[in-house]
């Protein structure tokens, strides 16, 4: 028997299905700022599309605010100019 557990095959043999299912950790492999219109971009891999917020320099936007969200990019407004510092 063929089965997909978030899309990954398995295969379990004799109806016998004993797998372990292990949530990906989320990766971020670039992310962007762009100050003209606050937008922030973040790329990776197992990236939440919901129930999170992200901070950058102080300044905030989580997943309740009308943007862009999947598993590989999110894109969101922050709600104020980060500010810089050490």
């Amino acid at each position: 028997m063929l089965v997909e557990v978030d899309g990954l095959p398995a295969l379990c043999v004799n109806l016998n299905c004993d797998y372990k299912y292990v949530e990906a950790t989320p990766l971020i492999t670039a992310q962007s700022y762009d100050r003209s219109t606050e937008e922030l971009v973040v790329d990776g891999t197992s990236l939440p599309t919901t129930g999170f917020t992200l901070s950058f320099g102080g300044a905030t936007c989580d997943s309740t605010q009308p943007s862009a969200f999947t598993a590989t990019r999110i894109t969101c407004t922050l709600e104020n100019a980060p500010r810089a510092g050490s």
